[in-house]
């Protein structure tokens, strides 16, 4: 009895392990208007297990949630269907509800969690949340998906329901017929009253919604079409060097043994034609997998957009990088050479290229192209060749680009991100602004942000990691250390560096005054949590600035703060309390309140504010 107890343990400790999902063929593209098509679908759907349902609170009310997937050559198809009287708009609601988000990938062996997949969200609201890519692989995407992913929710008799059709190309490499074995795993989320929210998992996973984390998922399994079916296509890579041939993968099913041309064309950045031809290719009945081969050297280095068609009929449309061998020794000997002529800042900067550009092209994905990369492999030799013949190709530059120093912690190059007005004269003497990134970025945030000032030099710090809370010692001597190559190498005034962060960045910007309050003039607070590396539990003194004591030390400094009212990532009542407090102690702080907004940045009145106060530390 007792080996029968632990046997049925351990199969249900592991059921979710081995868990798969059937995916029914859709043998049309369903019309995506929020409303199943057929009836006959609904007897397919399934209810979310209550073992996979969890609550923010224990005694909020269930509901039934049920699901249904089906697929075609060329799309997946998602339905869900809840019990509600109406669909609650909120904040980012593939997170926080009403809304879904999903795990498409690749499954690993004895179903590990995967590292590689794409999350999906999707939120019946009118602006950039309504669908995104939310991470890729394990990283922060934040990428809006274009018209091509079709999104529509619907309320009819009491009941919600949330339909979307995904294109197999807008999650490649992913296909039922082409990949071996697809990864997914579903969230619903309910949003409950004010701020709670139910979860239906497909798969229970706490990380589902965290960055750098893998994913828990069931592998899909997917029912055979009962008739002729679309095509579909895929490089095996897409990217290949100059002496490698391109293979393409063709997949279908036919209910006889058939032949099948495919024309290939490739066209280069100026869609030049670079190459034609026809295939010819005789299948056997049922599954269809064959594979197409462009001849080695066909290809010069360069980026390509590559189209397949059959009998006049799209089957495929994508990017390919083809690289030429470089000697990254070879440029680092170079470079290693021109050192006398150029500023450490410039060297060091220089070096990073190199190793980044080569850490990154070692780093691509089978399924992954990349122009930007060509275009860093050619501007990293010219930089290389200008240091060569003593010019610095660094420290004249203006505008946002990446800098990197040699690090005394462990001696390794680390970057930062730096603005630097048009009109920069080493002659005069610049305020600068400290901005801290988000969760899930890095210094390269800088990029996109609104929080840049003319008139400021702008320095993002890299911290050492994307959602660290700037709380461990490695992130803040990281921020130290950048700050300090930026006063070598660029003329600050040292009584005017303002700090200011985005959420998470919020939180360092409290930390890291914390830590150096003689570096900053005056701090910047967007939409920040105090209290939030005791949240996530990391670093080792896990401070909360919410309380009395550690309140006091911010009493001398000026200091902006903003926060959504409808802000349920970083909410908003620790914002107000540290507010009311640090009002008692200090006069000089503005508090901007959003009574619209959730976790999204600024709005432009609220921008503009900013600005002014930014403004007037710099002066």
């Amino acid at each position: 009895m007792k080996t029968l107890l632990i046997y049925l343990s351990l199969l249900f400790l592991f059921a979710d392990l081995f868990a798969q999902e059937h995916v029914k063929y859709l043998p049309q593209l369903p019309v995506v208007d929020g409303i199943m098509d057929s009836d006959s679908w609904k007897s397919s759907m399934k209810i979310f297990e209550s073992a996979h349902v969890h609550k923010t609170t224990s005694d909020l009310p269930h509901v039934d949630a049920k699901y249904f997937l089906g697929y075609t050559a060329t799309h997946l198809y998602l339905y869900i269907e809840v019990a509600a009287d109406s669909i609650i708009t909120r904040d980012r609601g593939y997170q926080n509800g009403d809304g879904f988000h999903l795990t498409i990938g690749a499954p690993k062996a004895n179903s590990e969690p995967a590292d590689e997949f794409y999350v999906l969200g999707f939120s019946p609201a009118d602006d950039w949340s309504n669908k995104i890519n939310w991470y890729y692989n394990i990283d922060l995407a934040m990428r809006p998906l274009g018209a091509e992913v079709q999104f529509e929710s619907a309320v009819i008799r009491n009941k919600i329901s949330f339909e979307c059709l995904i294109p197999w190309s807008s999650v490649k490499p992913y296909h039922p017929w082409i990949s071996d074995g697809i990864a997914f795993n579903l969230c619903f989320v309910k949003a409950v009253g004010e701020t709670d929210k139910v979860y239906y998992f497909l798969v229970t996973d706490p990380r589902m919604q965290s960055e750098q984390s893998k994913r828990k998922y069931v592998t899909l399994t997917f029912e055979d079409p009962d008739t002729n079916s679309h095509f579909y296509s895929l490089p095996q890579r897409h990217n290949i060097n100059e002496s490698e041939a391109l293979t393409i993968d063709i997949a279908g099913y036919r209910n006889h043994d058939t032949a099948c041309s495919f024309n290939v064309q490739i066209v280069d950045r100026e869609n030049k034609l670079v190459f034609c031809d026809t295939f010819l290719t005789d299948f056997s009945e049922h599954k269809l997998v064959s594979r197409i081969l462009i001849p080695e050297k066909s290809l010069k280095a360069g980026n390509y957009s590559v189209m397949l068609e059959n009998d006049g009929q799209d089957i495929g449309k994508y990017g390919v990088t083809v690289f030429y061998d470089i000697d990254f020794f070879a440029l680092r000997t170079k470079l290693e050479s021109a050192k006398t002529y150029l500023t450490s800042g410039a060297f060091n900067t220089l070096m990073f290229y190199l190793n980044q550009t080569e850490q990154e092209i070692a780093e691509l994905k089978p399924y992954e192209s990349s122009e930007r990369l060509l275009v860093d492999i050619e501007q990293i030799k010219r930089q290389v060749q200008e240091s060569y013949r003593g010019i610095d190709p660094v420290s004249a530059k203006r505008g946002i680009y990446r800098r990197a120093f040699v690090s005394e912690l462990d001696q390794t190059l680390r970057p930062y991100t730096i603005y630097v007005p048009n009109g920069y004269s080493p002659d005069t003497e610049y305020p600068l602004l400290v901005y801290l990134h988000g969760s899930g970025e890095d210094d390269r945030a800088l990029f996109r942000s609104k929080f840049i000032r003319e008139g400021f030099i702008v320095l993002a710090p890299n911290g050492r990691g994307t959602s660290n809370c700037f709380a461990t010692q490695n992130s803040q001597i990281d921020i130290r250390e950048a700050v300090t190559d930026v006063l070598k190498h660029f003329h600050i005034d040292e009584n005017r560096i303002v700090l200011s962060g985005f959420s998470m960045g919020g939180y360092g910007v409290y930390r890291t005054y914390y830590e150096q309050p003689e570096m900053y003039s005056a701090l910047a607070i967007i939409s920040g949590h105090p209290n939030l590396a005791a949240k996530w539990k990391i670093g080792d003194e896990n401070l909360n600035f919410l309380t009395d004591t550690l309140v006091d030390h911010f009493a001398e400094i000026p200091m902006f703060i903003y926060h959504g009212i409808h802000d349920l990532n970083c909410p908003y009542k620790f914002t107000e309390s540290f507010v009311e407090k640090i009002k008692l102690v200090n006069n000089n702080v503005v508090f901007v309140v959003d009574s619209l907004s959730g976790h999204s940045g600024v709005n432009n009145e609220t921008e503009i504010r900013y600005h002014e106060w930014l403004r007037s530390q710099g002066r």
